[in-house]
């Protein structure tokens, strides 16, 4: 019993108190014993160790969270970059197909013209002009801006090549025409009825007179030219014999068209030297006077008619004296 008390009362033992860890290592035990301020600085240490702990995973947590944004708002940036380029090379190359069509319409325009040059100027077209495979096609999409760059300046070459072969074709255009208007101008004299058919001198006029024959008034619709019997009769302008042949008071008679409406007559031949259709040039000895038909002697009935109206035959003559003319055949 006293043994007991002194084991409680003994001043070692109530002085050992606080939290006890035994730790037990083979055969022998290890005893730590941590008071209770210990524990709490320990404690207060771990929970500020903690919390720091957090802070700063929370703090690299909004860093890669902030990073995270930025490469994406970066990202955004880029990809809005690469969309304005993407539609600023479509717009490049809508508007490089645009004038490459427009330079193969002008291309195509002044082909047009160019045939239509040859055309008047009478010649035949020459060879159609090379297209390579890159010109070829109209309305052809490109594929790259530079299949656009050297689709347009081949194009624009050739346009301008174009203009050059245009502006040569219009002076021989203009060369032609003036051409054709003077071969144009000489056979519209040419056909003209403008010399005296044969030597010889008027006997009757144009207009109202007593016929020789029948004795009573009558028109007298062209001029009789006095000649000596077989003389040659010349065609007065070119053109094509449609009567070749006895023609009832006429007697032997041509009548040639020389177009535009203009008709002549040569009436009372001895002999004709056409047949009908032939073509005779201004000056050709188309029959011989005579005295056929209803005539009094050997003469030349000479008659120029318009749209089948005969008029004076004396204003186509020129004044020009018979035998004058008829010398210059």
């Amino acid at each position: 019993m006293d043994n007991s008390l002194q084991k409680i009362k003994s001043p070692s033992r109530l002085t050992r108190k606080g939290l006890v860890l035994k730790l037990i290592l083979g055969s022998r035990g290890l005893t730590l014993r941590f008071s209770p301020v210990l524990i709490l600085i320990l404690g207060g240490l771990f929970v500020l160790g903690w919390n720091r702990v957090q802070a700063t995973e929370e703090a690299a947590r909004q860093g890669y969270q902030t990073k995270v944004q930025e490469l994406e708002l970066q990202n955004k940036r880029m990809k809005a970059s690469l969309a304005f380029k993407e539609r600023e090379k479509q717009q490049m190359l809508t508007l490089a197909a645009a004038k490459t069509q427009e330079l193969m319409d002008e291309l195509e325009s002044r082909d047009r013209e160019m045939a239509q040059i040859w055309k008047v100027v009478g010649k035949k077209k020459p060879g159609t002009r090379r297209r390579t495979a890159l010109t070829g096609a109209r309305g052809v999409q490109a594929s790259s801006p530079i299949e656009l760059k050297l689709r347009y300046h081949e194009l624009r070459s050739q346009v301008n090549g174009g203009e050059a072969d245009i502006a040569k074709l219009k002076v021989e255009a203009r060369k032609y025409r003036a051409e054709l208007e003077r071969r144009a101008r000489l056979a519209a004299l040419n056909a003209t009825p403008s010399m005296w058919p044969v030597r010889g001198g008027i006997s009757s006029g144009f207009g109202w007179r007593v016929h020789p024959i029948y004795g009573y008034g009558r028109m007298h619709s062209g001029l009789d030219i006095t000649a000596g019997y077989g003389a040659p009769i010349r065609a007065t302008g070119a053109g094509r014999v449609i009567q070749s042949g006895y023609y009832g008071g006429y007697g032997n008679c041509v009548i040639i068209d020389h177009g535009n409406g203009l008709t002549t007559l040569y009436g009372h031949c001895s002999e004709l030297a056409v047949g009908q259709g032939a073509f005779v040039k201004k000056g050709q000895t188309i029959g011989y006077v005579g005295s056929t038909g209803a005539s009094t002697g050997p003469h030349l009935h000479y008659e120029v008619a318009v749209n089948g109206s005969q008029v004076d035959p004396s204003s186509y003559l020129n004044g020009q004296d018979p035998l004058d003319s008829a010398a210059k055949l």
